[in-house]
């Protein structure tokens, strides 16, 4: 399962945990994930703290085969869409872009219970708590559990729900009423 994040690597959106969680999985499940996260790695100007910490706990862990952290990219939708699933595990945000355009190219979702989640992800993806490991691991583990025809009608699904949400058309109806 190939789950991708587009996310920087700030505390807030959550690496340290995910890798924690990674480290949770039994060594098969492991075995048959693997997350891209991509990112900027400099918070601030010369700032890569967490960053380095992630790198320092994947290595210390093992888990160089089923997380490897890239810098940011502008070939983030292709990845998004040569990608079984788009997460983002963060602890605040406002609405989730990288969640509203992954439902707008049809992708499962694996997000955590933050901002707009109620409306974005239902039965197209899966959510976790953010600040609990067990829970990040859980929801992995869940969408492990998910068959490539699951995968496939969660995507459309994302897809449905994303036109009824974001379409040009249905945010001027929503303005005028």
């Amino acid at each position: 399962l190939q789950i991708i994040v587009a996310a920087s690597y700030q505390e807030l959106k959550n690496p340290i945990r995910v890798i924690e969680a990674l480290k949770l999985l039994s060594i098969n499940n492991r075995e048959r994930l693997i997350i891209n996260w991509y990112g900027r790695s400099e918070v601030t100007f010369g700032n890569t703290e967490i960053y380095d910490k992630a790198k320092e706990l994947i290595e210390k862990y093992n888990l160089s085969n089923c997380i490897c952290l890239h810098e940011e990219t502008d070939e983030i939708y292709r990845l998004m869409s040569e990608s079984d699933v788009v997460g983002l595990f963060s602890t605040v945000e406002g609405l989730p872009n990288t969640i509203c355009e992954a439902m707008t190219i049809g992708r499962p979702i694996i997000m955590s219970r933050v901002s707009d989640y109620s409306i974005l992800v239902s039965d197209n993806g899966v959510l976790c708590d953010p600040e609990n490991v067990n829970s990040i691991k859980n929801a992995l583990e869940q969408m492990l559990s998910f068959s490539a025809d699951d995968l496939k009608t969660m995507g459309k699904l994302s897809r449905e729900h994303a036109k009824a949400l974001f379409s040009g058309e249905e945010i001027t109806k929503k303005w005028l009423n």
